[in-house]
């Protein structure tokens, strides 16, 4: 009869193999490429990600079939605010939870595998693979998603911050007589380079290229799905349509907008103590309940007879 330790070196050996022949056959087959989207405002993907593109296409087809309906919409429009759509599809983004739980349930196995054997375990460790392996397969499946919600909060917080400042420019041109795309070159001329900058770039683009106002404000706001942006576009939009000065109405949205800056970094401030409680009774604490007691146990344990 086989040893525990027999098999699982055999069961590492052949997870190892199957690993090392799929990434050959990945690397070395003649995969058909995809076209290219070259989209300034969509952001691509890490090196990493960008390395995967033979094992995606494989896994698309079965992303396609099980993405559908409100699922889909609903990932399509995070990946639009995140500013991966159109260079990355929902279908493109699932093959890639896919692929990461894939990956990550076999490297678990693998490590697994490997501490059975270097321990010698015996079958009891080999009774925990298939946890490992479904442990580690839900973190590749779940680590995509908490990444492109990451992505979509930092874009957000990026148009947060500058957004008072393009305000405050396109004002200021406005009331010296300007119209609003003349002031909309200028901001982005002269405003702060980032994620806000590109996508006004973008919507004078469209402007130059003959599209309506009004769609392009439309687009803007469902690529960066800011409050403080919804609001300037609607802004605009009823201005224009009940043909309001439009000065008074930047400078209103710009106040408004320094006025709710201040009030998130008042708001991040008061929230600093509770973050800093855990840190405190987890880390500090104990180290300064060991400097404090340390000696006082030593004198009591030398006292004792």
């Amino acid at each position: 009869m086989i040893g525990s330790q027999t098999l699982a070196s055999w069961l590492v050996a052949c997870s190892g193999a199957a690993a090392v022949g799929l990434g050959v056959v990945f690397l070395a087959w003649p995969w058909p490429r995809r076209p290219r989207v070259d989209d300034p405002a969509s952001l691509p993907l890490p090196a990493l990600l960008r390395g995967l593109q033979a094992p995606l296409d494989l896994l698309e087809p079965l992303a396609r079939r099980s993405l559908r309906g409100r699922r889909r919409a609903g990932l399509a429009r995070r990946l639009r605010h995140a500013g991966l759509l159109p260079g990355v599809e929902p279908e493109r983004f699932e093959a890639l939870r896919m692929l990461g739980a894939l990956l990550a349930g076999t490297l678990a196995v693998l490590v697994l595998g490997a501490f059975v054997l270097a321990s010698g375990a015996g079958s009891h460790g080999l009774a925990g693979l298939p946890r490992a392996a479904l442990l580690g397969g839900l973190l590749g499946w779940v680590y995509p998603t908490l990444w492109l919600r990451r992505r979509v909060a930092s874009r957000s917080q990026q148009v947060q911050r500058v957004l008072p400042f393009y305000l405050d420019l396109m004002t200021l041109c406005v009331e010296a007589g300007l119209s609003l795309q003349l002031a909309l070159e200028r901001a982005v001329y002269k405003g702060p380079p980032g994620l806000l900058q590109d996508e006004l770039r973008r919507v004078l683009r469209e402007l130059r290229a003959g599209r309506a106002r009004v769609e392009s404000l439309r687009d803007l706001c469902e690529r960066v799905d800011v409050p403080g942006v919804v609001q300037f576009a609607m802004a605009i939009v009823r201005a224009e349509r009940m043909g309001l000065n439009l000065g008074p109405v930047l400078r209103m949205q710009a106040d408004q907008q320094r006025s709710e800056r201040f009030l998130r970094a008042e708001r991040l401030g008061l929230e600093a103590p509770v973050k800093m409680l855990a840190p405190l009774v987890l880390f500090v604490f104990p180290c300064t309940f060991i400097v404090i007691f340390f000696p006082l146990a030593m004198r009591f344990l030398a006292m004792r007879p």
